[in-house]
C-alpha cells in the first residue's frame, strides 16, 4: 500500500511540474501580444496616413482648438484612449494632460524612445494654418504633410461649432494602447491584422518547439507518471488520431484567437456585454491562458504518444472495429436479433443522410462509405468462413475420440457455437468418467453381493452339517433349527433384494404412483425402526415440518428407502452419538437428509452395499436423485424430489 501510495505521489509530482512548465510557456505566449501589437504598428506606420486616421485627428485637434478659444473647460482626464498635449504659440498657451509630464520634453527636446506608448502622434500648424503630422512608435518615426482642407467640408452639426482653421499651434497625443485608442476600429482591423499574423505565427511556432523539445527530453521512466498517459498509449489509434487533430485544431483556435485579441476584438466584444472593461481585460486574459494551456498540453501528450509508438508500444486496434466485434459479439447465430437489425439500419441511414449534405463531397464520402463496407463485410465473410470450418474440424476429431483436443483459437462470430462443441466434449468426457466408476461401482458391489451371500450359505451349510450328528440332544437339535430358519429368512431376504437392484438397474420396475405425505411416512418408518433405535445408543434428532409435505411416489418402495437408509444409520453409527433426520423444501424441490457420525472413517460403505443400491435404484426411478456427502467421519445421504415432476 505504501509503495501504490509513492508511485501515486510520484505520478502526481512529475504532472504538476510538467503543467507547471506548460503553464509558463502559456503565460511567456501571451506576454507576447504586447510586443507583437508595437511592433507591428512600429514597422507599418504608413497605414496610418490613410484620410480615416487623418480625419479622426483633424476633428480632435479641431474641437480642442475651439475650446480652448472659447476658454472651456477640457476636463477630459478620464478618458482612457489617450493622453495630450497643446501648445498656442500664438496666445502662450500650454495645456499638458499626460501622466508623466517629462514625456513632452523627452520626446520634444530629446528625441528620446517612448516605450510607454503604443504610438506618439505629433501635430504641427504653421502661421498660414499649414499642418505637418508626425508617427513615432518606439525607435521609428515617420512623417508627412496633413490636408487641412478637409475640415472645412465636415457638416457644422459633426463638429456641433463653425470652423475657424488652426494656426501656430502643436498637438501631441500619447496612445498607450493602439487598438482602444478611438481610431477606426474597422479600419485598424483590416489593415492591422494580416500584419499581426506573421509575428503571431512566429510565436506560437516559439512556443510550440519549446513544447515538442520539452516532449522529447522527458525521461521514459518519468512519461507513464503524467496523468493519464498510460491509458492514452494504450488506447486504440483512433483515439490517438483524433487526439492530433484535435491538437492541430487547437493550434489554427490559439492562433486565430490571439489575433483576435491583439486586434482587440475579444476584449471589446466582452465589453460590450459586461460593461467594464477591466473585467473584460481579466476574462480575456484567462481565456487566452486555458485556450494555450489545453493546446500545449495536447501537443505535449502528441509527442509522447508519437515516442510511444516508435517504441512499438502502441496498440494498433481501432475503436470503431472494436466497437463493431463487440456488437458482432452479442449476436447469436441460433436467434434472429431483430434488436440489432433495428440499430445496424438507423446507423446506416444516419450516416447516409450525413453524406447527403455535403453534395458533392457527399458521393465522394459515399463511395468510401461503400469501400468501407465492403472491406468490413468481406473481412468477417472470410472470419465467419474459418471459424465454420474450425468448428467442424474440431467437432470431427472430438468424435472420433481425441478428447484432450483443445480449441485454442479465439472466435468472433461462432464463439456460442464453439461452447456447444466444447460443452459436448465436456459431456463425452463426464460420460465416460460416470461409466468408468459405474463400472467400478459394479465390481464391488458384486464382490459385496458375493460376501453377503456367501456367509448365510455357508452358515446353512454348517448347520445341516451339525444338525447330521445322530447325538444332538432335542434341545440342540430344535436350537440348530431356528438359527437355520433364521438364516434361511436372512438368504430369502438378500435374494429379494438382489431382485430388486435388479430390477432398479434394468428399469422395469412397476411403480404405484400416489399422493404421498413425506413427513408421515417418515414418521411410520420410525415407529417401525424405534425398538432397534432404543437397543442403540444413538439418539435421534427429527427436524420436519409440521404441515404435510405431498410427493407423487409409490409408498411401499419409498419405505423401503427410508429403512434401509436407518438401518445404515443404526448399523455404522459411532456409538453414542447424535443421528439427524431432516426435511426440507427450497425453490421447488423436497430435500431428505440423513445425517451421522461414522464409528469407522475410513469404510466407504455407501454406494458399495445392497441397501444402499437399492435405495438408489428407488430413488431415481421415482425421479428423484440421492447425493452421498462425506467430510471426514460425517455423513450425508441427500434424497431431493422436484416438486409436482414424477
Amino acid at each position: 500500500m505504501l509503495d501504490t501510495k509513492l508511485k501515486t505521489f510520484k505520478g502526481s509530482k512529475t504532472t504538476i511540474i510538467v503543467f507547471s512548465l506548460i503553464f509558463i510557456i502559456s503565460i511567456g505566449t501571451i506576454l507576447s501580444y504586447k510586443n507583437i501589437r508595437k511592433n507591428t504598428l512600429k514597422n507599418n506606420l504608413s497605414i496610418l496616413y490613410d484620410n480615416i486616421i487623418l480625419n479622426d485627428i483633424r476633428i480632435g485637434n479641431q474641437r480642442l482648438y475651439e475650446e480652448i478659444n472659447n476658454n472651456e473647460d477640457l476636463n477630459i482626464e478620464g478618458d482612457p484612449r489617450a493622453d495630450y498635449y497643446i501648445a498656442d504659440k500664438k496666445n502662450k498657451k500650454e495645456i499638458n494632460r499626460f501622466s508623466n509630464k517629462d514625456i513632452v520634453y523627452r520626446y520634444v527636446v530629446n528625441n528620446e524612445v517612448i516605450e510607454e506608448y503604443d504610438l506618439l502622434i505629433k501635430v504641427t500648424y504653421d502661421e498660414n494654418g499649414e499642418a505637418n503630422v508626425e508617427f513615432k512608435s518606439g525607435n521609428e518615426t515617420s512623417g508627412s504633410h496633413m490636408d487641412t482642407d478637409v475640415i472645412s467640408n465636415l457638416e457644422s452639426e459633426e463638429l456641433g461649432y463653425k470652423y475657424e482653421p488652426i494656426k501656430d499651434m502643436t498637438f501631441i497625443y500619447g496612445i498607450e494602447n493602439i487598438v482602444t485608442s478611438g481610431f477606426n476600429q474597422t479600419y485598424l482591423y483590416n489593415k492591422l491584422n494580416y500584419k499581426y499574423e506573421e509575428m503571431v505565427y512566429r510565436y506560437i511556432a516559439l512556443g510550440i518547439i519549446l513544447v515538442v523539445l520539452f516532449g522529447l527530453v522527458i525521461p521514459y521512466r518519468k512519461e507513464k507518471d503524467l496523468f493519464m498517459m498510460k491509458r492514452l498509449i494504450k488506447a486504440p489509434l483512433d483515439v490517438k488520431v483524433v487526439l492530433i487533430i484535435f491538437n492541430i485544431i487547437m493550434c489554427i483556435y490559439s492562433a486565430w484567437i490571439a489575433i483576435e485579441t491583439i486586434s482587440g476584438l475579444v476584449s471589446g466584444g466582452l465589453y460590450l456585454r459586461v460593461g467594464d472593461y477591466e473585467v473584460s481585460v481579466i476574462i480575456t486574459i484567462i481565456s487566452n491562458i486555458l485556450i494555450f494551456l489545453i493546446t500545449y498540453i495536447t501537443l505535449l501528450y502528441n509527442v509522447v504518444i508519437v515516442k510511444s509508438i516508435k517504441r512499438k508500444e502502441n496498440n494498433n486496434d481501432i475503436l470503431i472495429r472494436i466497437a463493431i466485434n463487440k456488437f458482432i459479439e452479442k449476436i447469436d447465430l441460433r436467434k434472429f436479433d431483430k434488436k440489432g437489425v433495428i440499430i445496424l439500419l438507423i446507423i446506416n441511414l444516419i450516416i447516409i443522410s450525413l453524406l447527403s449534405i455535403f453534395w458533392f463531397f457527399g458521393i465522394i464520402g459515399a463511395l468510401l462509405y461503400i469501400v468501407f463496407l465492403y472491406i468490413l463485410i468481406r473481412g468477417n465473410i472470410k472470419k465467419f468462413n474459418n471459424e465454420y470450418k474450425l468448428i467442424l474440424d474440431s467437432a470431427s476429431i472430438i468424435t472420433k475420440g481425441d478428447l484432450d483436443y483443445k480449441i485454442e483459437e479465439e472466435f468472433l462470430w461462432l464463439d456460442s457455437l464453439k461452447e456447444d462443441v466444447l460443452c459436448m466434449k465436456s459431456s463425452f468426457i463426464k460420460s465416460i468418467e460416470e461409466e468408468i466408476k459405474n463400472q467400478n461401482m459394479k465390481g464391488e458391489l458384486l464382490n459385496n453381493i458375493s460376501k453377503d451371500l456367501n456367509t448365510p450359505v455357508d452358515n446353512i451349510s454348517s448347520y445341516i452339517e451339525k444338525l447330521k450328528d445322530d447325538n444332538l440332544s432335542n434341545e440342540e437339535r430344535i436350537k440348530y433349527i431356528e438359527k437355520l430358519e433364521k438364516k434361511s429368512y436372512e438368504f430369502k431376504k438378500l435374494i429379494e433384494d438382489l431382485f430388486e437392484i435388479s430390477k432398479a438397474n434394468s428399469g422395469s420396475i412397476k411403480l404405484d404412483l400416489n399422493n404421498i405425505d413425506i413427513v408421515a411416512l417418515i414418521k411410520q418408518t420410525i415407529v417401525e425402526e424405534r425398538e432397534k433405535l432404543d437397543n442403540s445408543s444413538l439418539k435421534l434428532n427429527l427436524k420436519i415440518p409440521s404441515e404435510k409435505v405431498i410427493l407423487k411416489l409409490d409408498g411401499q418402495r419409498t419405505y423401503k428407502v427410508f429403512e434401509n437408509l436407518i438401518e445404515n444409520i443404526i448399523k455404522y453409527s459411532l456409538e453414542n452419538t447424535r443421528v439427524y433426520i431432516e426435511v426440507k423444501e427450497e425453490r421447488e424441490k423436497v430435500y431428505i437428509i440423513f445425517k451421522n457420525i461414522s464409528k469407522d472413517p475410513i469404510k466407504e460403505f455407501y454406494g458399495k452395499g445392497m441397501g444402499l443400491q437399492i435405495v438408489k435404484g428407488f430413488v431415481e426411478a421415482q425421479g428423484g436423485n440421492l447425493d452421498i456427502e462425506i467430510d471426514g467421519d460425517l455423513f450425508k445421504a441427500i434424497i431431493y424430489f422436484n416438486v409436482g415432476v414424477n
